[in-house]
Order: C-alpha cells, then structure tokens, then sequence
C-alpha cells in the first residue's frame, strides 16, 4: 500500500495527462514506464515514505521522456525534497518490480 499523498499525487498526475480530452497515449505509456521506475528508486531509498508528497513537484512531460527526476528541469525538484536526486538520472535496477508493483498506475487501482 502505497502512502496516500502518494495516491493522490499520482492521481494528479493522471488526471493532468487528461485534462481537456487530448490524453496522449505515448506519453501514458512513458509515464508508467517512469514511474515504475522511480518508484522503485523511492522504495530502495526510503522516500517513498518519507516525502512530502503534497508539496512534491509533477514531472513535466519532458522529465517524463528524459527519465529526469519530477522538478529537475524546473529547478523544483531540490526545493520539494528530492535532495541529492535532483537533475539526475539513477541507473535503471536489473529486473523488475516483484511484489505487486506493475500496471494499475492511475487505471483507477488508486
């Protein structure tokens, strides 16, 4: 179970992509793909807990296509607490998520 400000932050991410009627898929699908990502980096690290999600920056869809951490284009990233993370790109671990974390991100599982 993931914590519920992070719920909702993914929630308004989602709803963001959809805004207006324009959904475009390829970049759903980057997203997902993103976002497993670094959520399995929040989980390795401990953040995934600890962050204020409230106050954490979306990623913009350019973070999203580069794999940059949410805000580090911006300059938000650092401010929100992503720390040391911020405008780095983490190494993608080998293997996959195990323990539930595949598809469902913002499908309505939330």
């Amino acid at each position: 179970q993931f914590p519920p400000a992070l719920q909702r932050w993914l929630k308004k991410l989602f709803h963001g992509q959809q805004a207006g009627g324009d959904a475009d898929p390829a970049l759903q699908g980057a997203t997902h793909k993103y976002l497993r990502h670094w959520v399995q980096q929040w989980v390795k690290t401990g953040e995934l807990w600890q962050r204020n999600w409230e106050l954490a920056p979306l990623p913009t869809a350019d973070e999203i296509r580069s794999n940059l951490l949410p805000g580090s284009l911006s300059g938000a990233g650092g401010s929100a607490g992503f720390g040391g993370l911020a405008g780095k790109e983490v190494p993608r671990p080998k293997g996959g998520f195990g323990g539930g974390f595949g598809g469902g991100w913002g499908g309505g599982r939330w």
